[in-house]
């Protein structure tokens, strides 16, 4: 909790080396807690570090799938570097998650305006497609 208040401070400061760095320590400090790292992800993408954004923001999306902004900010990262098939996905998800919250709208419009030449949505399998239960 320090090093997570701490970072808080110094974004208010304007102080963004600082505050990556006590960011990084809290995600060390508490690795399954969603605020220090969803904070260390914003810190990386406000630094223009996008690689290491993206790499934190999947961390996010794999341990807590549910959290839509995580996974709104993950596809407006991947628009942002081409990997527009991983971007439209992504918005369809959030449309699957959630299709009535105030933003479906937009989303729906993004993910509709995103060129891919490969199938995107998530389809359950047909019947006689699903494959018995193991033993």
């Amino acid at each position: 909790a320090v090093y997570f208040n701490l970072t808080r401070l110094y974004i208010r400061q304007d102080k963004w080396t600082r505050a990556l760095f006590t960011a990084r320590k809290a995600v060390d400090l508490a690795p399954d807690e969603l605020g220090p790292r969803l904070l260390f992800a914003r810190i990386l993408e406000r630094l223009n570090m996008i690689p290491d954004a993206i790499g934190q923001y999947r961390t996010i999306v794999e341990k807590w799938p549910q959290n839509l902004e995580s996974v709104y900010q993950l596809a407006q990262l991947y628009e942002k570097t081409g990997e527009l098939c991983e971007a439209k996905r992504l918005y369809f998800r959030i449309l699957e998650m959630d299709p009535v919250s105030p933003q479906a709208d937009q989303v729906a419009a993004k993910a509709r305006a995103l060129p891919c030449d490969r199938p995107v949505l998530v389809t359950p399998p047909k019947a006689s497609e699903k494959k018995p239960p193991q033993r």
